[in-house]
């Protein structure tokens, strides 16, 4: 993740680090950032998963673009369904 005052900037993931950083240093992100932070995963089969997830939800500046997540399916409907049920069941519980 690259940092532009303590702010995310950038997420991305890299197999070779150095080179993404070094890379990074020259490309269009050049000058826009001035830290970065990474974190090791171990087990990387969400791994682009988790990039998208990141990136939805800090929506970082120097994104082009952000993923979509594989599989995934809106579940709006229900669960506003669901809020009024449960709305409805705390209702009559604190009748």
């Amino acid at each position: 993740m690259l940092l532009k005052s303590g702010s995310p900037h950038y997420v991305g993931q890299a197999s070779n680090l150095p080179y993404r950083i070094k890379d990074h240093l020259r490309d269009r992100l050049q000058g826009r950032w001035d830290a970065f932070s990474f974190y090791v995963v171990g087990r990387t089969r969400y791994l682009t998963d988790l990039e998208t997830l990141l990136s939805r939800i800090i929506n970082p500046r120097g994104a082009k673009v952000i993923g979509r997540l594989r599989s995934a399916r809106n579940l709006r409907k229900d669960f506003v369904k669901d809020l009024k049920r449960y709305a409805g069941a705390l209702k009559e519980l604190s009748a």
